[in-house]
């Protein structure tokens, strides 16, 4: 199983719902995808959201940012954040 740590940037405080319905919503759109098995959302302490991602391997992972599904949840996402995410890649070694 493949692993990837997305943290996003700061949301704009008074886009913070508009952020979770956008992640439930794509979440709902990029579940569709060959080898996705879940997609969670967290919150740090300093209020920050990191989501962790699980797919059956690297290579599905990497097929489903190819996909226009995932182009249009990019898109919709673009006015929420106040720069780019940064991503942590895993490899689970044991369960």
């Amino acid at each position: 199983m493949f692993v990837a740590i997305v943290r996003f940037p700061k949301i704009k405080k008074e886009q913070d719902k508009e952020f979770r319905e956008w992640f439930n919503w794509s979440t709902q759109l990029l579940k569709k995808s060959p080898g996705f098995i879940s997609r969670r959302l967290l919150i740090g302490n300093d209020q920050d959201y990191t989501a962790i991602v699980e797919h059956n391997g690297y290579d599905t992972f990497t097929a489903m940012r190819t996909t226009d599904e995932h182009k249009l949840a990019h898109e919709k996402a673009l006015g929420l954040f106040n720069g780019p995410t940064k991503m942590e890649f895993f490899e689970v070694v044991d369960r």
